[in-house]
């Protein structure tokens, strides 16, 4: 579909009430697309009518009582995404069940995506016709992913380890739609269910009610008692870990310690938290790994670090030192 939008064969106007497109040609529009999305405006799509603009095709959908999922995203809590997410995939697969509904014509990007007054997921149905189209039906679930993913590593409140841990299993490509369902249901991305364990040390760090490992990943500031000191660099860099929870990485917006200059260092590449006076390392899925102490550790798991320990990121060394 993006296509259509980069060749201006559909050019798309927007404003606070209403998402407008505009066909520059006739034959580019599908009237029986359009009796299918009057049908359907019920189930999920938003609704809209047509209009004559200047000799040409527009359809206008009206926004008044939907808001845009990507203004939404910085404020929700990660139960709350995925929530959405379940109501995402359910809207989905019923559209697609519906045996007249194309899914891929369906706008899949953050922009797109709405939520309706009663918190439900509404999406935007372009009614063009198929055969000016290259894609494919089936790339519409790579691009759901494509969206979930950023979502999580574009915002600070989604980035946390469960949402990384749907991450990793996302990017894994045989992963569908219904493994996100299945897993969501199973409560695998429920913060309580993150394991957490220890290198080389007896006792657990906190033990919850069914016998897991496990410690609250709620972001705070806390009163500094320690520091990490980076090598490895042009210059000797002293971070102070005034937060209960850190994130290192190279996207600036989902990170908290900015590594910009590695091309070693993922987007989102480990963590560092404090909880109940102790502190973690946290893998976050990166490409290239975590190591302390030279070992690597596994991602989405957190170890448990000590005074003098050695995290390495690439070849730079942080060493968590007592202030």
């Amino acid at each position: 579909m993006q296509e259509l939008f980069d060749t201006n064969l559909i050019i798309e106007r927007r404003d606070m009430q209403n998402l407008s497109y505009i066909f520059k040609n006739d034959d580019l529009f599908s009237q029986t697309g359009y009796k299918v999305l009057r049908n359907c405006q019920e189930n999920g799509l938003i609704p809209c009518f047509k209009v004559n603009y200047n000799g040409k095709i527009k359809l206008v959908y009206d926004l008044t009582s939907y808001r845009p999922l990507q203004i939404i995203l910085p404020l929700l809590k990660p139960e709350k995404f995925v929530s959405i997410i379940l109501d995402l995939i359910d809207n989905i697969v019923n559209l697609g069940e519906n045996g007249f509904i194309q899914i891929n014509k369906i706008a899949f990007a953050l922009d797109k995506i709405f939520i309706n007054d009663k918190d439900k997921i509404a999406f935007v149905y372009i009614p063009y016709n198929e055969s000016l189209n290259s894609f494919s039906n089936q790339i519409y679930e790579e691009n759901v992913k494509k969206i979930i993913k950023e979502a999580i590593v574009t915002y600070k409140n989604l980035s946390v380890l469960e949402l990384l841990r749907l991450y990793d299993d996302i990017s894994e490509k045989k992963f569908t739609l219904e493994n996100i369902k299945y897993y969501i249901l199973e409560g695998r991305y429920n913060k309580q269910n993150i394991a957490f364990s220890e290198v080389e040390r007896e006792q657990p760090i906190l033990e919850s009610n069914n016998g897991n490992s496990t410690i609250n990943s709620t972001v705070s500031m806390i009163q500094p008692n320690a520091k990490l000191i980076g090598t490895g660099m042009a210059k000797t860099m002293e971070i102070i870990i005034n937060k209960s929870e850190m994130i290192f990485g190279k996207n600036k917006d989902a990170v908290d310690i900015l590594i910009s200059f590695h091309p070693a260092i993922s987007r989102v590449h480990c963590k560092i938290i404090y909880s109940n006076d102790r502190y973690y390392v946290c893998d976050l899925g990166s490409a290239n790994g975590t190591y302390i102490n030279g070992t690597k550790i596994k991602s989405f798991e957190a170890i448990q670090i000590g005074f003098d320990d050695e995290i390495m990121l690439a070849n730079i060394v942080f060493i968590l030192k007592r202030i």
